[in-house]
């Protein structure tokens, strides 16, 4: 239910070390979602008329999540689970003036603000409802396709819905050491946006993070037009019955 030439173009994968487990039977999926699930989502209207853009039999089966939203629980060497948030939202541009893209790249970024939140509309791919486990550790990943300060997207979700969120530790902007001209220091596009984001939950310390601008050994350019952005994140030892 996003663009793409091709099955499974502008996918996701979470990669791990080995010395990391992921929970596999624990994994959460939101990719079959509607999007009208979603209360006061920013559902598109014809600016003329005010007519919903999708039909009501279109809704039924347009989903929130342009590729998926995933939530996979990873337990560290210290026994502790954490979550990983992952997902991909449509880029807030490619539409008309009803602004289907920039409304549903809004909505796709304010799910993980009301997963951490336990919405009671939330229900997983296995038919599962609830949001996030009480107290439970957890870092949204991903390219969002949203800056905070710039570009197109619809109400800076963002800002709202993340960087001024008490569950979510935003208080370090990954920046790069390497200079290129006409990219601020946390621009973690070619195209001049902070677009990519590693944001831990409340309570994990970061040590250190970043923007990585420096190619590949034997490359002459990023095979990416957005850079990796990484983070250096300590958790408290905890439960593992998160």
């Amino acid at each position: 239910w996003g663009f793409g030439t091709f099955p499974g173009q502008y996918g996701m994968a979470l990669l791990v070390a080995p010395h990391l487990t992921i929970n596999t039977e624990a994994i959460r999926t939101f990719r079959l979602l509607p999007w009208d699930y979603m209360p006061g989502a920013f559902l598109p209207r014809t600016p003329e008329t005010r007519e919903p853009w999708y039909t009501a039999e279109e809704l039924t089966r347009f989903r929130l999540s342009s590729k998926s939203h995933w939530d996979v629980p990873v337990t560290l060497p210290n026994g502790r689970v954490v979550h990983f948030l992952c997902s991909h939202p449509t880029p807030p541009a490619f539409d008309g003036p009803e602004m289907r893209n920039k409304k549903r790249n809004h909505d796709e970024i304010r799910f993980w603000a009301d997963y951490i939140a336990r919405e009671p509309y939330i229900v997983d791919d296995d038919n599962q409802p609830g949001g996030l486990p009480r107290g439970a550790a957890f870092v949204i990943l991903g390219d969002l396709n949203a800056d905070p300060d710039e570009g197109s997207s619809f109400k800076n979700p963002i800002e709202r819905h993340l960087l001024t969120n008490g569950r979510i530790k935003h208080s370090t902007t990954p920046t790069a050491e390497i200079e290129v001209d006409g990219l601020d220091p946390d621009d973690t596009a070619h195209f001049g946006l902070r677009v990519d984001y590693v944001l831990p939950s409340r309570g994990v310390e970061v040590l250190d993070g970043g923007v990585w601008r420096t190619p590949p050994a034997g490359v002459s350019a990023f095979p990416s037009d957005h850079y990796p952005v990484w983070a250096d994140l300590r958790f408290p030892t905890s439960r593992t019955s998160e």
